[in-house]
């Protein structure tokens, strides 16, 4: 079947921006699964943390949260120079053993070389900003770790592997809650051992399944310099990814050099609360941008646009109401899941929970652009997101008013200013009679 008929003539549709969108009758399986693994890993995620917030003091817990906080920037920045061009170059990898093996060398290569970098810069600013340094140099370890996760999650994703998806998962938890429980029965908890606890959850799990991606691959001389061939695809992906995620990286290193370690451990707070919906909008952009890439690479531009606008649709409708609640309702998660910890930090929350109004938008637009490999165009618009953010924060700064607020607002500064761009770009490329790849 068809990427095409997988929406069926006669289903229910909405109206947006003026138009008229079909609706599938029911959630394909693969997304219900999905979403329910999400559901499970961001819970996880966050009942750890929340663990942490209570054992560890808030300086220890700050460390942590600002290690973990860089460790997923870098991580984005990552899957961008080699998960990203991945899924363009070898969309059918079960078929294409030699390019899969080359790339799984690149993913691996470009981990180990960013985590030691992480880890080797925080070492050498120890004796000069010893808390920011500390966060950096365990962002490291993280890094590796959830490096190592993240390619053996897509490609449960992409090969439609859903009990192994979950198993990873399932083995993620445990190894989560064993780690908590050693070190707690120990008490040796401390910044350093809830980093290691980290890297552990994300990197046994991931590695046996990597094991077993590299057991389906063939491995040959030269793999990386067919790799690097593709290099103004990878350099375009990520360093619109960097950029991208500079936006957040300022925020997260204005805090981390001129805040309060309770300003950082609110902004934990808040990512840790808005983390379980973003996770969800990561695993629906997980499964449509596989599928995008198959429908465009076999020729099929209306399946392609439709899978565009149902990752949208799929976007609003599973992420809609949570964002609502959340909005509305900030001091019940603040309370329930922290106590009176963090229970004045509702306004911190709301500003986080906002950065997701626009990226419902923004993240199907930039998959559409992602597949037309129009990746020199990302790159300028997200060059304009990170001025924008970065005039905010400095306005910020020179008024005196650097916090978790007006750090997370600078997120939601920075969508904003990217939205119009991306949606008129994608509406003027889909708009040619046979939209193409466009020459990066």
């Amino acid at each position: 079947m068809t990427l095409a008929a997988e929406i069926e003539p006669r289903a229910p549709s909405i109206t947006v921006l003026g138009r008229s969108f079909a609706l599938p009758r029911k959630w394909p399986t693969h997304r219900l699964l999905s979403g329910a693994e999400q559901v499970l890993t961001s819970l996880i995620s966050m009942l750890g943390l929340i663990a942490f917030s209570r054992i560890l003091d808030v300086s220890s817990f700050g460390i942590l949260g600002g290690a973990l906080g860089i460790a997923l920037i870098v991580q984005f920045i990552h899957d961008s120079l080699t998960i990203s061009p991945f899924i363009v170059v070898c969309p059918e990898p079960e078929n294409d053993q030699r390019t899969f093996g080359d790339w799984l060398v690149w993913h691996f290569a470009v981990a180990a070389i960013m985590s030691l970098a992480l880890f080797g810069l925080g070492w050498s600013l120890i004796d000069i900003v010893p808390g920011f340094a500390q966060q950096v140099m365990w962002a490291g370890p993280i890094l590796l770790g959830a490096a190592v996760y993240s390619f053996s999650r897509r490609m449960h994703h992409h090969w439609d592997e859903l009990v192994h998806l979950i198993t990873q998962t399932g083995l993620y938890g445990l190894v989560y809650i064993v780690g908590i429980y050693l070190f707690w029965s120990t008490g040796s908890i401390s910044a350093t051992s809830a980093a290691t606890v980290l890297a552990l959850a994300y990197g046994l799990p991931g590695l046996i399944f990597c094991i077993r991606n590299c057991l389906r691959a063939r491995f040959s001389s030269g793999g990386l310099t067919r790799v690097l061939s593709s290099w103004q695809l990878i350099s375009s992906l990520g360093g619109s990814s960097a950029l991208w995620q500079s936006s957040y990286a300022s925020a997260q290193i204005l805090l981390s050099l001129v805040g309060t370690p309770a300003a950082v451990a609110i902004f934990t707070v808040t990512r840790t609360l808005e983390r379980p919906i973003g996770l969800i909008i990561s695993s629906v952009l997980d499964v449509d941008t596989s599928r995008a890439a198959r429908a465009f690479a076999g020729g099929n531009s209306q399946a392609f646009q439709r899978m565009v606008r149902r990752t949208g649709l799929t976007l609003l409708a599973l992420s809609g109401a949570p964002i609502a609640v959340m909005l509305l309702f900030p001091e019940l998660f603040l309370g329930l899941l922290y106590g009176d910890s963090y229970a004045d930090a509702t306004l911190e929350l709301r500003m986080r929970i906002l950065v997701l109004v626009p990226l419902l938008a923004t993240a199907p637009l930039s998959v559409g652009l992602t597949v037309l490999r129009d990746t020199g165009y990302l790159l300028r618009i997200n060059l304009v997101g990170l001025a924008a953010g970065l005039s905010f924060l400095s306005g910020c700064y020179l008024f005196g008013t650097i916090d978790a607020a007006t750090a997370n607002a600078s997120l939601v500064v920075m969508q904003l200013a990217i939205l119009p761009f991306l949606f008129f770009r994608y509406r003027m490329l889909i708009r040619q009679p046979d939209p193409k790849e466009v020459d990066v």
